[in-house]
């Protein structure tokens, strides 16, 4: 009965193709790690690393907004690239392509509501007393309890 073979050792053959995709990943994340540090708060949680061909690094962001705001940090970004010069080749231009995460979650609305006046909650306590629907009884009371 022949055993199975380790992943470990099909994967990192001499002679294995998977090891080159292998080691350029590791590379990509290594240098996308260093242009997040790169980048002034909150740009790295909105940009990755794209791709370096030439002298063109291209950093993929989540929205036209972060594009926007990226884009105003090309001069600070390009001098520091010039200090990391040992990582990355000699970059002379940096362009933004926008493709948006859809695999995220949407951003939950941690606002909480107003509160509203005395007179406004005795307003809907009143209301609510007069209504022979429960569900929005039980709304209209809710709401009251934001009374400042």
């Amino acid at each position: 009965m022949k055993l199975p073979k380790q992943i470990n050792k099909l994967l990192y053959r001499k002679n294995s193709n998977i090891v080159g995709l292998i080691t350029q990943a590791k590379q990509i994340e290594f240098l996308n790690n260093i242009l997040l540090n790169l980048l002034p708060s909150p740009l790295p949680l909105h940009c990755n690393l794209g791709k370096i061909d030439r002298q063109t690094l291209t950093i993929i962001v989540d929205s036209p907004t972060w594009s926007a705001r990226l884009r105003y940090c090309i001069p600070d970004l390009l001098a520091k690239l010039k200090h990391h010069s040992h990582y990355f080749i000699p970059v002379k231009n940096i362009e933004i392509k926008v493709k948006p995460r859809w695999h995220t979650k949407p951003v939950q609305n941690t606002l909480k509501p107003a509160p509203i006046s005395q007179k406004t909650a005795h307003c809907l306590v009143e209301t609510a007393n007069t209504i022979e629907n429960k569900a929005i009884k039980k709304a209209l009371l809710k709401i009251a309890q934001n009374a400042k």
